[in-house]
């Protein structure tokens, strides 16, 4: 049981670094779950974004767009 779980959860790791769309749970509160697609680091231009609030995220691109103008 152990070990299928461990092949599982590589899997999944697998399949979340080599998918090439924004792949993510999120939560009743908007919370990014802790498991992610790797694409979503260059999508919102910020890295370990698991666990903070979309929200959140999207407002800092947008400030940083605003500034950038």
């Amino acid at each position: 049981s152990r070990d299928m779980l461990k092949s599982a959860k590589r899997e999944t790791d697998n399949i979340l670094q080599n998918v090439e769309e924004g792949l993510l749970l999120l939560t009743n509160d908007l919370t990014i779950g802790s498991q992610y697609s790797t694409s979503l680091d260059t999508i919102f231009n910020q890295k370990h974004i698991g666990n903070m609030n979309i929200i959140d995220i999207f407002n800092d691109n947008i400030r940083q767009k605003e500034n950038y103008i």
